[in-house]
């Protein structure tokens, strides 16, 4: 008796079970996509048996996928020579292949991916692509800084009119997206027509924190974003004009997508009065004097305020703790979630705080930063 399958049990045809045959399965990078983003692909061979499996080509293309309108099997490019895998017992052999927006761009909606093992089997997978891109929020916390300077420099101490630093807090929704910055750039407008900072032309740069930590130190440097909600502190040396005037922000990522954001002026932004012009260092004296449940007050002197009694360090609980996140949240430095937990977040934000006010940068509220905050 002949079956189809090639496989008979107690002399009666029936499917080839797993132990005996290749199986066949596609995988991608992750399940949701923009538009705009690459896919990779990975297309496997799993030998099933207990002999080495050879699989021959009569030419190089030995894989294809389909999604939507696009088959990658259509013009696809081969070579005229023969070709072979050989995969042992147990063994697997896994083909890459990387989708291309610039070939193909998948309008937004779930598909179903085919990946196929060109003339012996395939597997499906879904996959989302979603319209939605990152989103962009900025806004001017700082005018008395010292993080950057002049064309080159990408630390303190060099300056052209004045020493200060602009400081922006930049609120990055990635949406779900996972991408590389390839430049930020902030153009000031109003009192500020003219001033450029970069981080990828000799402008004078735009220096990046993330988390306590500097993310460059020289012209060209990219890095990576997302998926969730990303918060940069960016600083940029002020020129002569030391009134901000509003201004824009455009971030452009390394597959050619951007987004941009106004930069408000103090007077539509509800930031501290340091910023409007008061005389240098009293912006984050204002800001750190503010009360927690208050409007920031350039008037610490006269603001009621939380006392600090407790030493504070990372794992610390309770409403000391629960404080001290509001009034760092208050001063544009980001503490996260208002929970009562002194985490590793806590302590980044607490650490750009001792930086920004020159005191001892060790993420521990002890009696230097006590009386800083109860002064």
């Amino acid at each position: 008796m002949s079956c189809s399958t090639g496989y008979s049990v107690n002399g009666a045809c029936a499917a080839v079970p797993t132990s005996a045959r290749i199986t066949y399965d596609v995988k991608t990078d992750k399940s949701t996509y923009t538009s705009s983003e690459s896919i990779q692909i990975y297309i496997t061979a799993t030998n099933n048996t207990s002999e080495v499996k050879i699989l021959n080509w009569s030419n190089g293309c030995q894989t294809s996928y389909a999604v939507a309108n696009y088959d990658s099997s259509v013009g696809q490019m081969c070579t005229q020579n023969q070709t072979s895998v050989s995969i042992a017992p147990g063994a697997s052999k896994t083909w890459t292949i990387t989708h291309n927006p610039a070939v193909y761009r998948i309008p937004a909606g779930q598909y179903k991916l085919s990946g196929k093992v060109l003339g012996f089997g395939g597997a499906d997978i879904l996959i989302t692509i979603s319209d939605t891109q990152p989103t962009a929020s900025i806004v001017l916390t700082s005018a008395n800084e010292n993080k950057t300077g002049t064309a080159g420099v990408y630390t303190s101490g060099s300056f052209n009119n004045n020493p200060n630093d602009w400081k922006w807090t930049l609120n990055l929704n990635m949406n779900g997206n996972t991408k590389t910055i390839f430049s930020i750039k902030i153009t000031g407008a109003g009192a500020m027509q003219g001033d450029i900072w970069t981080t990828n032309t000799s402008n004078w740069p735009v220096v990046v924190f993330r988390n306590g930590e500097q993310l460059n130190t020289r012209m060209g440097q990219t890095f990576s974003v997302g998926p969730n909600t990303e918060t940069l502190y960016l600083y940029g040396q002020q020129s002569a004009k030391t009134t901000w005037g509003g201004g824009t922000l455009t971030v452009t990522f390394t597959d050619g997508t951007s987004v941009s954001s106004a930069i408000p002026s103090p007077a539509t932004a509800s930031l501290s009065s340091s910023v409007l012009g008061l005389p240098a260092g009293s912006l984050t004296a204002s800001a750190i004097g503010a009360t927690t449940d208050a409007q920031v007050s350039g008037n610490i002197a006269s603001a009621s305020k939380f006392r600090f009694t407790q030493f504070l360090e990372q794992g610390s609980y309770g409403n000391e703790v629960r404080e001290l996140q509001k009034l760092l949240n208050k001063a544009g430095y980001d503490a996260g979630n208002v929970d009562g937990v002194l985490g590793a977040k806590v302590k980044a934000a607490l650490m750009e705080f001792q930086t920004d006010n020159k005191l001892k940068v060790d993420g521990l509220v002890g009696y230097e930063v006590r009386t800083f905050l109860n002064r």
